[in-house]
C-alpha cells in the first residue's frame, strides 16, 4: 500500500483510495468504474452522460447530473475520519456538495466560496479562507473521536478548527460525488479522494499535500 498516490503519501488508516491518474483507479481504456486503490473495493460507478468525458489526471462534473455513487459501506462509516480531495471548482452560483455519505459527513463548497466539513451531529466546521475558483485546491477534513477537535485544512494549512461536543451519527446512506441535489451538484474536476479511519495530523495533511501538489501547481 505504500506506493498509493506517490511514495510520501500517508497510508496508515486508509480506507478509500481514489486517483484518476493511476490506472489502477482509472485505467485508460475509460469505462464506467472508477476503481478504489485502498485494497477495500470500495469502487464507485460513474453516472449520466457527461461522466464519459473522464480523462487522465481529472473527473469532471457538469453540475446537473454527473456523479458517482459508491452505495453503502460501512468501512465509510469510522468514528474518526479524514477525508481529503484535489478540486477545481468552475462555477461560483450556488453551494457545491462535493462528497457526501448521507447522512454522516460532506465535504461543501459554500457561495463565498469557503470549503467547510459537515458532520452529522458535531455540525460544521468552515474554513477562513476562501478558495479561487478555476484554481486546483487540496483540501481535508478531519474529526478525531477522542478529542472531539474538528479541523479543516486548505492547501496544506489549518484554515479553521474547533472542538465539538459529539460523535459523528451514521443512518446507513449512500456515499456519492457530489450530491445529488439541487443545490449541491459540482460544476468543476476533481483530480483524487482519500479517506482515512482516524485524523490525521496537521504535518500529515502537510506531507500528503506536498507529495501531490506538483500536479497541480
Amino acid at each position: 500500500m505504500a506506493s498509493i498516490g506517490g511514495p510520501n503519501k500517508i497510508t496508515d488508516g486508509l480506507i478509500l483510495a481514489m486517483d484518476v491518474s493511476s490506472e489502477r483507479s482509472y485505467p485508460l481504456t475509460f469505462g464506467t468504474t472508477w476503481h478504489d486503490l485502498s485494497g477495500n473495493d470500495l469502487d464507485g460507478t460513474l453516472q449520466n452522460g457527461d461522466m464519459a468525458r473522464v480523462v487522465p489526471g481529472e473527473v469532471r462534473l457538469n453540475k446537473t447530473s454527473d456523479r458517482i455513487n459508491f452505495g453503502h459501506d460501512t468501512l465509510l462509516e469510522p468514528t474518526s475520519i479524514t477525508v481529503s480531495a484535489w478540486v477545481n471548482l468552475l462555477d461560483i452560483s450556488d453551494r457545491h456538495i462535493l462528497i457526501t455519505k448521507w447522512y454522516g459527513f460532506s465535504f461543501e463548497i459554500g457561495s463565498n466560496a469557503r470549503p467547510y466539513f459537515r458532520l452529522n451531529g458535531p455540525g460544521d466546521q468552515h474554513s477562513s479562507q476562501a478558495i479561487v475558483w478555476g484554481d486546483w485546491h487540496h483540501i481535508v477534513g478531519t474529526f478525531d473521536s477522542s478529542t472531539l477537535k474538528h479541523d479543516v485544512y486548505v492547501d496544506g494549512v489549518n484554515k479553521g478548527t474547533s472542538v465539538k461536543s459529539s460523535q459523528i451519527s451514521y443512518n446507513q446512506g449512500t456515499f456519492n460525488i457530489p450530491y445529488t441535489g439541487n443545490p449541491g451538484y459540482a460544476k468543476g474536476k476533481m483530480a483524487s479522494l482519500y479517506i482515512h479511519n482516524r485524523a490525521l495530523t496537521a504535518a500529515e495533511v502537510l506531507q500528503n499535500y506536498n507529495a501531490s501538489k506538483n500536479r497541480f501547481t
